[in-house]
């Protein structure tokens, strides 16, 4: 039974184009299949005893418990420890990471360790408390868009956003439509476009210097994902732009207990103690407290990338009740080729995935109904 197991463990290795008695390094494993698919559908129990990873590899083993460093030889055991079914991707032919909670799909990579907040488990929460996500990106002013309407933009995305709108910029909306005609043709120049889709939750909105997406109904990454790629896709045939000084994502998250059956509670019990600071204080009970806003921006000075953290009591738009905001912004402003659009923004939908639960108390967590995502699913 053994010998048999162990063939069959060998053709399935062979094909992975690998041999469980040879230590082949991930980074030669990449250039066979840069890819990384179907790779990542090994499991532990198929994988070579050892693995070598290559130089610039980046572990994050179920959190980066794996314990294995660049460059060194880690046994089938250690590299699986913390979990029996994760998986080994390639990744752009010089990464090698596992987890199979970080899994993204098919040759997308691997989201690694986080450098501000704790990796936690991904779920789609039943009670959402999202407002609204918005993803912006930013580039030269194209004075194409400025010149005519942008009618091949439009014709790219109007299958799924077909109603469309022109936006003045602030300062102009409330004016009359009289004397909006005679600020002439510059006013209309700088006015942006907004795609929208048959709902109107989802509005696609171009610039002559920023694209942007933004969804009320945000459910998950991947839904919110097309939308994006559609936009960047129909940016980059059209107008082609140079590079991107911005990448952003932001999400607006609005807690009021009342939604979630928690109407009694005080506002600290719903924050974590990273963030719960003097609203823990016995005498500021709900009824005493008028104002509370905090704003953190912390950089990663090397990628000119960082994260904006907004949170504190603020008031649902449509209605007088009082609510706990949590505002997140990830960014990046170094200059970027649009084809990195989409790397930044996996990672960043993790970063705000992470900040907010790094945010909220296990008390708040629960009340959410938070569902973990099913297996291989991306972020």
């Amino acid at each position: 039974m053994t010998k048999l197991l162990k063939v069959g463990l060998d053709l399935l290795a062979v094909h992975y184009g690998m041999m469980m008695s040879e230590e082949v390094p991930l980074d030669r494993e990449m250039k066979r299949n840069p890819t990384g698919w179907p790779w990542n559908q090994a499991t532990a129990k198929d994988m070579r005893p050892n693995a070598v990873l290559p130089e610039t590899s980046a572990v994050a083993s179920c959190g980066g418990d794996c314990g294995a460093t660049k460059g060194e030889k880690i046994t089938r055991e250690a590299f699986f420890s913390s979990n029996s079914e994760a998986t080994v991707l390639p990744f752009k032919g010089t990464r090698g990471v596992c987890c199979l909670n970080e899994m993204r799909g098919p040759g997308r990579g691997m989201v690694e360790r986080d450098e501000f907040f704790p990796n936690s488990e991904r779920v789609i929460y039943a009670k959402s408390p999202l407002i609204q996500v918005i993803c912006q990106i930013r580039f030269p002013k194209i004075l194409r868009i400025e010149a005519s309407p942008p009618a091949d933009f439009q014709d790219a995305v109007r299958n799924l956003y077909p109603i469309v709108e022109q936006q003045l910029p602030p300062g102009l909306q409330n004016l009359p439509s009289e004397v909006a005609k005679m600020l002439g043709a510059a006013a209309q120049q700088k006015s942006n476009y907004q795609f929208l889709s048959q709902d109107r939750a989802t509005t696609i909105a171009l610039a002559p210097d920023a694209l942007s997406v933004t969804s009320s109904n945000y459910t998950r990454w991947e839904d919110f994902e097309a939308p994006v790629r559609l936009a960047v896709e129909a940016l980059t045939n059209i107008y082609k732009p140079s590079f991107l000084t911005r990448i952003g994502l932001r999400y607006q998250n609005a807690v009021v207990p009342a939604d979630f059956d928690i109407g009694d509670v005080q506002w600290a019990a719903l924050l974590s103690e990273n963030i719960r600071g003097q609203l823990a204080h016995s005498e500021f009970s709900n009824e005493r407290i008028t104002e509370a806003f905090s704003v953190v921006r912390a950089m990663l000075h090397d990628r000119q990338e960082g994260i904006l953290l907004q949170h504190g009591l603020g008031q649902r738009e449509n209605g007088l009740e009082k609510a706990y905001v949590f505002d997140i912004d990830c960014y990046t402003e170094k200059q970027n080729d649009i084809a990195d659009t989409h790397s930044y923004l996996r990672r960043f939908n993790a970063r705000a995935r992470y900040a907010f639960r790094w945010c909220i108390s296990d008390f708040l967590h629960n009340a959410l109904g938070p569902r973990p995502v099913a297996e291989m699913v991306g972020h």
